[in-house]
């Protein structure tokens, strides 16, 4: 395999990450908003019955070549994230989470 063609899959793989962040902050913010209306009604921010519903109907929806074990692992990182946002007064685009220094790491 060339060079040209690692760069032209590389490029490829840098366009679908730039979409994927652009979905998951799409995603935050609804969540963000999620999170007022259920404080407000003073539910939880866990609903582990959605939770489940939500990760059995994603497993139905794989087409591969993600395995069960990726996508549920993927997922529940999101759905990790996503109880954070839900329950943050002040978790905001101005606002950094070091998780294991990754972001450091990310950034240098």
């Amino acid at each position: 395999m060339s060079t040209r063609q690692i760069d032209k899959y590389r490029a490829a793989i840098d366009l679908l990450d730039a979409q994927l962040l652009r979905l998951l902050n799409r995603r935050a913010g609804i969540l963000k908003q999620l999170g007022v209306l259920k404080r407000r009604a003073g539910l939880p921010v866990c609903d582990c019955e959605r939770e489940a519903f939500l990760l059995a109907r994603l497993l139905e929806k794989n087409a591969r070549p993600l395995g069960e074990r990726s996508v549920i692992s993927i997922f529940h990182r999101i759905i990790i994230e996503s109880r954070h946002l839900q329950s943050s007064r002040d978790a905001g685009p101005n606002s950094k989470i070091y998780h294991n220094g990754s972001l450091r790491r990310a950034r240098s």
